[in-house]
């Protein structure tokens, strides 16, 4: 899609319809920063998709970001987001997940160059 040969595809809000990292340790930082492109492709003003990170192993989620198509975001153009979150007091391991939550199948998010990056405060 943006760069390279190969890029994430999520769509609909089936169960499979998510994206998850594996547990990387984070007890050494207090943000962290991930950067990312995506494409947003036959989203309906309803529908959306989520940046967020589990501190669990994935027992629960916590949201980073919401991009709504309608909002900043539309069909057919390609996003460069970067969001920063502290990391919660105690927490060791951290998982990253894209979710998709549209209606079909057809409604697709192409994502690309991921990046996650700790830092210090």
């Amino acid at each position: 899609m943006n760069n390279g040969v190969a890029y994430l595809r999520i769509q609909d809000d089936r169960d499979d319809s998510i994206v998850v990292t594996g547990d990387f340790n984070v007890s050494n930082y207090s943000m962290i920063k991930v950067e990312y492109w995506f494409f947003m492709l036959a989203f309906d003003g309803n529908e959306d998709f989520f940046l967020e990170y589990s501190t669990n192993t994935g027992s629960s989620w916590v949201e980073v970001q919401q991009y709504a198509r309608g909002t900043v975001y539309e069909n057919d153009n390609y996003y460069n987001p970067m969001e920063e979150f502290p990391v919660p007091n105690g927490a060791t391991n951290m998982r990253i997940r894209f979710r998709c939550n549209a209606d079909n199948r057809k409604d697709r998010i192409f994502i690309d160059d991921v990046e996650v990056e700790g830092l210090l405060s």
